[in-house]
């Protein structure tokens, strides 16, 4: 076990904040950067491992040592600890171990006329809404940024967003996922992750008319991240374009992103459906719907809106839960209303000269109260 702690710190050393190998009170330093990933490896055990007393881990120990050096390395396993098969045998596995988990897809290559087009027409800010995940059950409505930029032929996008319990009256820090657009098909698939979960948004690609990329329709699925339900599920999904980004300027784009969550330019944030969609859609009537109505047809996507159900079934009551699988006869026969409301001029929503941000929207609000 020795030599085995010796290869740990000298090839992932760093990246756990382990002390240098040899340093003054190892043991206890150990200890110490153990805790800080939340793992309890008493310095005693490791005064045994260090002086030859143990030679292997026993279980409890080598599932806690695993768990640190998957931080790392993401295929390490208990067992590589309790067989005692030395240090230059646990360096070849560690050597030969791939530092990420990944799945291969096959993406068809894009012609460089489509290509291009991708480029004009995909890259750039996106605003993005949604119901939130955490938040359905009081109708209340997540707010996103979305970047997308080009870059030696591939599509990388970064997409920020505040948790739920985060009100739109405080200014709170972004959080982000992040990963690539996979064109296939005629669909775009954005594939992005952090720490801890991913995400994925299916839209559908919109023709040769850069007008028509002004928004896209999809749908984001993701899994929820709280302590009693990490359930997957999946929302309707509006982005709308806000400005084209060329490829060179991601240190631009990361110099803008706190400008994106401040008291005076808050785009990113959750609150309620009226406070930010019927604030950036307006309620001008059309076809006897007022325009944030259309977008909430969308948004909920509820199963007929309460009426029978296909092939003749009895009518269902309108979901409690807003986030529910894609309906798209239903958009079909919508789907022209609901692209004129999101391009009609009166709208205010972000970036565009008569919007105000939640901040301000939020003074003299009551509490939030669960939808009825």
């Amino acid at each position: 076990m020795k030599g085995v702690l010796e290869v740990i710190c000298r090839e992932a050393g760093k990246k756990l904040g382990l002390p240098a190998w040899g340093a003054p009170n190892f043991a206890a330093q150990f200890e110490s950067a153990a805790k800080r990933h939340g793992l309890a490896i008493p310095r005693k055990i490791i005064e045994r491992w260090l002086s030859g007393e143990t030679k292997v881990a026993y279980q409890a120990t080598a599932e806690l040592l695993a768990r640190l050096c998957r931080l790392v390395k993401p295929h390490v396993n208990a067992g590589w600890f309790k067989h005692g098969t030395g240090a230059k045998a646990f360096a070849k596995r560690w050597t030969e171990s791939p530092e990420l988990d990944y799945v291969q897809v096959v993406v068809p290559r894009l012609s460089i006329i489509d290509e291009d087009h991708l480029r004009k027409c995909l890259c750039g800010l996106w605003v993005a809404y949604r119901y939130s995940f955490s938040a359905s059950r009081f109708g209340e409505v997540a707010r996103e940024l979305l970047l997308v930029r080009y870059v030696d032929g591939k599509f990388p996008f970064s997409m920020w967003y505040v948790t739920d319990s985060q009100r739109p009256d405080k200014v709170s820090a972004l959080k982000s996922f992040s990963g690539y657009v996979l064109p296939y098909q005629w669909s775009l698939q954005f594939i992005g992750t952090d720490d801890r979960r991913g995400r994925a948004l299916l839209v559908e690609r919109e023709g040769n008319d850069p007008e028509s990329w002004k928004h896209l329709l999809g749908i984001l699925a993701s899994s929820r991240h709280a302590r009693n339900d990490t359930s997957p599920v999946a929302a309707c999904t509006v982005l709308m374009k806000h400005a084209s980004v060329p490829s060179d300027v991601e240190a631009e784009a990361e110099h803008m992103k706190p400008r994106w969550c401040t008291a005076r330019r808050q785009i990113v944030g959750v609150d309620r459906f009226d406070n930010i969609v019927t604030e950036d859609f307006g309620t001008t009537v059309l076809d006897a719907k007022k325009s944030c109505d259309w977008i909430r047809l969308f948004l909920e996507n509820t199963p007929l809106e309460g009426g029978s159900l296909p092939g003749g079934g009895a009518p269902s009551q309108l979901a409690s839960d807003t986030i529910l699988s894609l309906n798209l006869p239903r958009f079909r026969r919508q789907m022209a209303k609901i692209r004129v409301v999101i391009e009609m001029e009166n709208r205010r929503a972000p970036f565009l000269a008569n919007w105000k941000p939640l901040v301000e929207r939020s003074r003299g609000r009551s509490p939030r109260q669960p939808a009825s």
